[in-house]
């Protein structure tokens, strides 16, 4: 009998819990009809309402056989089944810097007089090794005399520049910005007794 109590007591305890439960809930579903029937979300329904119609229009313009002459940009990036593609995109080239011409001009140099014509090899490979020369042509060679023609950046001396890399000795006539006349030094020969001797003029 005492069971039976204690089971009953718990049952209509359970009910009430649940009835509260309801009526909260019931509640809750008026505030929420209150709210939707309010004018502030009738208007937000209209709203979207009117996205889904221009959705619509816009849809049935794509569809259309006949492209609008003025498309929008929405509608370039849109297919027919309604959904996006991305817009392809261009990747830009860095654009390199190109360095300034070196500004060059020809100086015509004559070597005379050449004892050796083996002197010619060395005196081109020392017009190459100064820096600021981008050219060594040898022009002519004939008889006691060689023409080289030597292209060179602005501002380079070689006859300045000779001194340092030329290993032989020489002086320079009828200098100019455009020519000038290298003579190179030809060891003179005495004897003494049966030894030969070299010396420089």
């Amino acid at each position: 009998m005492f069971e039976e109590n204690e089971v009953l007591t718990q049952i209509r305890a359970l009910r009430q819990e649940v009835g509260s439960r309801l009526d909260d809930m019931d509640q809750r579903l008026r505030k929420i009809e209150a709210e939707l029937s309010s004018p502030a979300m009738q208007g937000f329904g209209s709203r979207l309402e009117e996205v889904d119609r221009r959705l619509n229009r816009l849809e049935s313009e794509l569809a259309s056989p006949v492209a609008s002459p003025v498309a929008s940009p929405v509608a370039n990036t849109m297919i027919q089944n309604g959904s996006f593609t991305p817009e392809p995109q261009v990747q830009q080239v860095p654009q390199v810097q190109q360095a300034p011409p070196v500004l060059t001009h020809p100086v015509e140099i004559t070597i005379s007089p050449l004892y050796d014509v083996a002197h010619v090899s060395v005196v081109e490979a020392a017009l190459r090794a100064i820096v600021g020369v981008e050219a060594v042509t040898l022009q002519s060679l004939k008889g006691d005399g060689a023409e080289v023609a030597v292209d060179v950046q602005e501002g380079v001396s070689l006859i300045g520049g000779l001194r340092r890399t030329l290993p032989v000795a020489f002086d320079v006539s009828n200098a100019d910005n455009t020519s000038f006349t290298l003579g190179l030094v030809q060891p003179a020969v005495e004897t003494k007794g049966d030894a030969v001797v070299q010396r420089a003029l």
